[in-house]
């Protein structure tokens, strides 16, 4: 069994700084259903990270597919309020 100490001495501490400039809108027009669903998915990942505390999704008007997955995406989303 190890003690305390030797188990402290075995951990590191590892912190990486988020240097990137996420941009506070981003824009879905014009692409694929499947390509907008992942382009979304990263960028809401990528706000959180910047702790950016308001975003804009731009849909477009279309057919409302992507409207629609995006809603849903959002209400569905444990960190986004609104």
């Amino acid at each position: 069994i190890e003690s305390p100490e030797q188990i402290q001495a075995k951990t590191k501490n590892v912190s990486k700084k988020v240097t990137s400039k996420v941009k506070a809108q981003l824009d879905l027009r014009g692409m694929r259903y499947e390509e907008a669903e992942l382009e979304l998915d990263n960028y809401i990942d990528q706000a959180l990270l910047a702790n950016l505390i308001q975003i804009t999704i731009v849909h477009g008007i279309g057919t409302g597919v992507i409207r629609e997955m995006v809603q849903k995406k959002l209400q569905k989303h444990r960190h986004i309020k609104s």
